[in-house]
C-alpha cells in the first residue's frame, strides 16, 4: 500500500546570499555584506544557512529578497530558540490553568477577571498570611464602624418576606420632608450639578412637573419657616418611581444632612422589593442607575455593599430588556415622549450597558445585556448619537467604541472555561490603541499639577480599562503561566497607574469645587459635587488596584526558586521603590488635612487607606526581617531568602504577631476625624 504520508521535504541551505542566488552571481560569502550587495549599496545581505522555512520560493525571492519577511522569521525563531521566559515551549503550560473562587462567607462564586479569583489563586505564604493580616485588621474597622447598617439589616426582612409599602409610609416621609423651598433647592443644585451633566438620565422639566403636581402643600402648614408638603399623590398610572425620583434626589442632595428612617425605608423599598416588578415603568431604570451611581458614602442609603450593589445591576439589565430600553426609537418614539425625554430614555440604556461591563470586570462574569437582545449594528454605531453637542457626540464616540471592546474581551474571558487560546495579547493592544487613539494624553488623567478638568466619563472608561490591562497581565502569569519580569513589571506600572489616576481625580475635584461653588465649599465640611463624584468613581478602582499591586508584589518577591541574577523576576529594588512610590501618591490626600476633613465619611476612600497602610507596614515588615536574618550579606536588598527557609517564615510570624492591629485601625481613622 502506498504511503499517504510523505514527510515534507526539507529545504536545501545555501551559503551564497539571497540576491547572488536569485541572479545567479557569485558571492563571496562575506558577512555582513557581500561584494555584489555592497556595489549595488544594499543595506542588507542576508543568508539562509542557519534555517530552513517552510515558505515558498515566491515568497521568499520576489525583484529583491523579501527583507522584512525573513527578518520576521529570523526573529520568531530566536525568540524559540532561545530560553526567553515570555515564550513557553512547553505546550501542556499553554493550557488555560485558571479555576474560579468561591467566597465561603458570601457564598458566592467569582469568576476569572474577579480580583477575589486573582489575590487567592493558589496562594504562597506571603499572599496567604497578608490576607489573613489584612482581613484581621478589617474585620476590627467593620465591626466598628457599621452599626448603622447592622441596624437596617436588623430592621429590614428577608426579600421573601417583604410586603408592599404601608400606606402611610408616604404620609411619614412628608413629614420628614424638608421645607417646599429647600426641596426646590435640592432638585435645582441636581440639574446643575457634575452628576446630571454625566448622567443626564432623568429630565429636568418633567422631574419639576411632577414635583408640582404630585408634591401638595397645606396653607395651613406654612410656619415661621416656610412652607410643608403635606401630602404626596400617587399618579393615576401608579408610577410611584416618578415620586421615588424626587425623593431621591432630596436624600443625596449636599443641603441634606440626615437621611430619616422613613425617607430611607421608602427608598431602599421601592428600588429592591419583588412585589414591585409588575408595575415597572422606565422611571424605573431611571431610579435604578441614580441609585447605583448615587451611594451616600456614610451608609444612610445602605447601598455601599458590593452584592448589593451587583442586584442593583441585575435588576437594571433585566429590566431594560423587559421595558425594551434595548431600542428605545422601536418602542417610545410613537408614544407622547418628548425629545429630551427619549434622549433620557437611551442614556438609562447606554448606562445600563455601561455599569454591566464594570459589574461583568468585577465579579468575573459575562455580560448579562447579551448581543441576541440588541441590534449590534445601531447600537456600537458611531455615527449615530444620542444626542447633538460637541461634548455628548464626543462621548457618544468613545461609549460605544469602548462597550465593543470590553463586553468582547470580558464574553471571552469569562467563559466557563476561561479564555480557550492564548489570545491575552491581542485584547492588550486593543486596549492600548484604543487609550492611545481615543482619550486624551495621559499627562491629563495623572499630571497632578496640571488641568484639573477631565471628563468624569473618561475617568470611568480608562478606570475600566486600565483594570483590564492589570488582569490580563495577571492572567499571562497565573492563568496560563508566562514567566518573566516584563510581565510582573506590567502589572506594577498599571495598577501604579490606576492609583495615581483615582488620587488625582479625588484631588482635582477638591479643587473644582473651591471655585465652582465658593459658597457651598465654605459652609459645607462634607464632599462637596465634584469631589463627591470623584470619590464614587473611584472607589473600586483604586481598592482593587491596591490589593493586585501588593498581590504580585508578595507573589513574585516569595518565589523559592529567585535568586538576585534571576531575569524572570523584578529585583527587590524595584518593587521596594515602586512601594515607596505608591505611598507618596496616597501622602498626597494623607497630609491634606482639609481634604481629609472633608471625605471622613467616605467609606470608600477610608477602606483604601486602610489597605495601602496595611499593606505598605507589611511591606515595611518583610523588608525588617529580611535585614535582621542576612544582615552579614553585602547586598541584602537584592537576597530572596526569607521564605525559603523555616527559619524566615518563624520570624516572619513572630513579627507579624506583634502587631496591635486595633491601634493601627485607630491611627487610621484618627486621620479622618
Amino acid at each position: 500500500m502506498e504511503n499517504s504520508s510523505n514527510p515534507k521535504r526539507r529545504r536545501r541551505q545555501f551559503k551564497s546570499c539571497l540576491f547572488c542566488r536569485q541572479r545567479k552571481l557569485k558571492c563571496d560569502h562575506n558577512k555582513p555584506i557581500c561584494q555584489q550587495c555592497k556595489k549595488r549599496s544594499f543595506t542588507k545581505c542576508l543568508y539562509t544557512e542557519s534555517f530552513n522555512y517552510d515558505i515558498t520560493a515566491d515568497e521568499l525571492f520576489e525583484k529583491y529578497p523579501n527583507v522584512q519577511l525573513v527578518e520576521q522569521v529570523t526573529k520568531l525563531q530566536t525568540k524559540l530558540g532561545n530560553k526567553d521566559p515570555a515564550v513557553d515551549k512547553d505546550i501542556a503550560k499553554l493550557k488555560f490553568l485558571g479555576k474560579q473562587y468561591i467566597d465561603h462567607n458570601e457564598m458566592h462564586v467569582y469568576g476569572y477577571s474577579s480580583i477575589e479569583c486573582i489575590t487567592n489563586f493558589d496562594q504562597n505564604f506571603l499572599q496567604k498570611t497578608y490576607s489573613d493580616k489584612r482581613d484581621s485588621i478589617m474585620t476590627i474597622y467593620n465591626e466598628g464602624t457599621r452599626s448603622e447598617v447592622a441596624y437596617l439589616k436588623e430592621k429590614n426582612h428577608s426579600m421573601d418576606e417583604i410586603n408592599p409599602i404601608p400606606e402611610n409610609l408616604l404620609t411619614d416621609v412628608c413629614e420628614d420632608l424638608p421645607l417646599y423651598e429647600e426641596i426646590k433647592l435640592c432638585l435645582t443644585d441636581f440639574f446643575n450639578s457634575s452628576l446630571h451633566d454625566l448622567l443626564d438620565v432623568v429630565d429636568k422639566t418633567t422631574t419639576f412637573n411632577t414635583f408640582n403636581d404630585y408634591f401638595i402643600i397645606n396653607p395651613d402648614s406654612e410656619n415661621n419657616l416656610g412652607r410643608k408638603v403635606s401630602n404626596i399623590i400617587i399618579p393615576n398610572d401608579n408610577n410611584i418611581f416618578k415620586i421615588a425620583i424626587v425623593i431621591f434626589i432630596i436624600a443625596t442632595s449636599s443641603h441634606t444632612k440626615y437621611v430619616r428612617p422613613s425617607i430611607r425605608s421608602f427608598l431602599e423599598g421601592i428600588t429592591e422589593f419583588p412585589f414591585l416588578t409588575h408595575n415597572k415603568h422606565f422611571e424605573y431604570c431611571q431610579l435604578l442607575v441614580l441609585r447605583y451611581t448615587c451611594i451616600s458614602y456614610d451608609n444612610t442609603l445602605n447601598a455601599s455593599d458590593k452584592m448589593y450593589r451587583k442586584r442593583l445591576v441585575h435588576e437594571l439589565c433585566r429590566s431594560c430588556i423587559d421595558l425594551g430600553l434595548t431600542d428605545a426609537d422601536l418602542f417610545y418614539s410613537n408614544m407622547n415622549y418628548s425629545d429630551s425625554q427619549l434622549v433620557c430614555i437611551k442614556k438609562v440604556f447606554y448606562w445600563a450597558l455601561l455599569l454591566d461591563v464594570h459589574t461583568a470586570l468585577e465579579f468575573g462574569t459575562p455580560v448579562q445585556i447579551s448581543d441576541e437582545y440588541l441590534n449590534v449594528n445601531v447600537v456600537f454605531d458611531v455615527n449615530i448619537a444620542v444626542c447633538g453637542t460637541d461634548v455628548n457626540k464626543r462621548r457618544n464616540t468613545i461609549l460605544k467604541e469602548f462597550l465593543r471592546i470590553m463586553r468582547s474581551i470580558l464574553n471571552q474571558f469569562n467563559q466557563k472555561r476561561g479564555m480557550p487560546q492564548c489570545n491575552i495579547s491581542n485584547q492588550i493592544g486593543a486596549i492600548k490603541n484604543f487609550i492611545e487613539t481615543k482619550l486624551l494624553p495621559m499627562k491629563f488623567y495623572t499630571d497632578l499639577h496640571g488641568p484639573v478638568m477631565t471628563d468624569p466619563l473618561d475617568l470611568i472608561i480608562l478606570g475600566t480599562l486600565i483594570e483590564m490591562l492589570v488582569v490580563l497581565s495577571h492572567a499571562k502569569k497565573i492563568y496560563y503561566n508566562w514567566l518573566g519580569s516584563e510581565i510582573d513589571k506590567e502589572i506594577i506600572k498599571y495598577s501604579s497607574l490606576q492609583i495615581l489616576l483615582n488620587v488625582r481625580a479625588i484631588i482635582a475635584g477638591h479643587k473644582v469645587d473651591k471655585f465652582a461653588y465658593p459658597e457651598l465649599f465654605t459652609n459645607v465640611e462634607d464632599e462637596t459635587p465634584h469631589l463627591h463624584l470623584s470619590l464614587r468613581i473611584t472607589q473600586t478602582f483604586l481598592k482593587n488596584a491596591i490589593c493586585h499591586f501588593y498581590s504580585s508584589i508578595l507573589n513574585d518577591f516569595s518565589s523559592d526558586t529567585m535568586s538576585h541574577d534571576d531575569n524572570h523576576h523584578m529585583t527587590l529594588l524595584e518593587i521596594n521603590d515602586s512601594v515607596i512610590k505608591i505611598q507618596k501618591v496616597f501622602d498626597m490626600i494623607l497630609t491634606d488635612e482639609k481634604l481629609l476633613h472633608r471625605i471622613r465619611k467616605s467609606e470608600g476612600f477610608i477602606i483604601s487607606c486602610i489597605l495601602q497602610t496595611i499593606s505598605s507596614k507589611y511591606w515595611m515588615e518583610i523588608i525588617h526581617i529580611q535585614q535582621e536574618l542576612y544582615s552579614e550579606k553585602n547586598d541584602v536588598i537584592k537576597d530572596r531568602n526569607l521564605t525559603s527557609n523555616n527559619e524566615g517564615k518563624t520570624a516572619f510570624l513572630q513579627s507579624l504577631s506583634n502587631w496591635d492591629d486595633e491601634e493601627i485601625m485607630a491611627d487610621i481613622l484618627y486621620m479622618f476625624r
